[in-house]
């Protein structure tokens, strides 16, 4: 998973690649975009689970415009800068400690919320 900063159009976006080496993140950078976080999920579906439960709260902040705002990829994932810096390590560390207290697995936790 990780977290951009685009300053020039005061937003963040958050996503999801299987490598460091994908094209995306290169692309968010070609765009002016920071890099501010990165963190290993133990699957792609955590990570998926993880970014819904992230897009959850930001969700008063969604950025809205569709290829007016962000003509490139991920638009669905970008929130105002007015919004909250999210730390993906406590989120994740966060779902992960709410989950194994519970009993489950965070995948299945969040499958039993939906």
């Amino acid at each position: 998973m990780y977290l951009f900063r685009f300053r020039a159009i005061g937003m963040y976006k958050v996503g999801v690649t299987r490598s460091l080496s994908d094209g995306r993140l290169k692309e968010h950078e070609r765009h002016g975009g920071e890099l501010l976080s990165i963190v290993d999920t133990a699957n792609y579906e955590e990570a998926r689970a993880l970014e819904r439960q992230i897009l959850e709260m930001v969700k008063p902040w969604k950025v809205t415009g569709g290829k007016a705002v962000f003509p490139w990829c991920g638009r669905t994932e970008c929130w105002s800068v007015d919004g909250p810096m999210v730390n993906l390590g406590v989120e994740l560390s966060t779902r992960r400690r709410v989950a194994k207290s519970a009993g489950t697995s965070a995948n299945a936790q969040d499958r039993f919320q939906e």
